[in-house]
């Protein structure tokens, strides 16, 4: 019967290790990956442009030179 009561301590201890090193490792995890955020942010230029507004001022200028050739194609059309 102590033995019985013994063994199931033991289990209890294992899962209860197991579960905090789960919830440990998780807690590690989100602190580095907030730290590498952090240091990145902080290392990064505020001035440099984003992809986003890079993609949108390429569209820009592809939107003027198409305009530019459909003004070009019109007066040959014309002409």
């Amino acid at each position: 019967m102590f033995n019985k009561l013994f063994n199931s301590d033991k289990y209890i201890r294992i899962s209860l290790t197991i579960i905090a090193s789960c919830i440990f490792l998780i807690c590690f995890t989100v602190t580095v990956l907030l730290s590498f955020a952090i240091i990145s942010d902080l290392n990064s230029d505020s001035q440099e442009i984003s992809p986003t507004e890079k993609h949108r001022i390429q569209h820009q200028q592809e939107a003027e030179k198409l305009d530019q050739i459909i003004k070009l194609l019109k007066e040959i059309n014309q002409a």
